[in-house]
């Protein structure tokens, strides 16, 4: 799970400036830090924020991108 993580915040960090602006409601930057932390500081990695990510945040991130989708 936390190399699909990875994934999702190297393809947030390629959303141009444009679409960002377009679509403020997705929290790219927010996407691309946690990425980050879980490269370059796993040491610092809660098993429970991952967890709540996974519960929480994937679901209504993937809400967010299939509408982006449909417009």
């Amino acid at each position: 799970m936390i190399r699909q993580f990875e994934i999702l915040g190297e393809a947030a960090s390629k959303v141009s400036e444009i679409t960002k602006e377009r679509y403020p409601e997705v929290e790219w930057r927010v996407i691309k830090d946690f990425r980050n932390l879980l490269v370059h500081e796993y040491f610092r990695i809660e098993v429970t924020e991952i967890w709540y990510s996974i519960q929480y945040d994937i679901p209504d991130l993937k809400r967010k991108i299939e509408s982006i989708r449909s417009v």
